[in-house]
């Protein structure tokens, strides 16, 4: 993060490099923070994405009890979709 820093933002300061230490120490610090709070983050994220994940797939999870309650066999080979009639293409 630090020579994020000094490449991208310090150029653009209007002070002396001299006086950079601050901004470091105080970004340095930020860095140290937020770092701590990575593994909780990372959970939160985790669970929130996984919510949302899981809604969309649950209609891929019944499939398999679908075919089971048509009496179906499990399709072995790709088949053609049945055409619908009375519905504009």
């Amino acid at each position: 993060m630090r020579a994020l820093f000094d490449e991208n933002i310090a150029p653009h300061l209007p002070v002396a490099a001299s006086a950079l230490g601050p901004f470091r120490a105080s970004l340095d610090e930020a860095v140290e923070r937020l770092r701590a709070c990575l593994p909780e983050l990372a959970a939160v994220l985790t669970q929130a994405i996984g919510a949302q994940a899981s809604e969309p797939l649950s209609a891929v999870r019944g499939i398999t009890t679908l075919y089971r309650m048509t009496n179906r066999e499990v399709g072995s080979r790709d088949e053609p979709r049945p055409v619908r009639q009375g519905r504009g293409a």
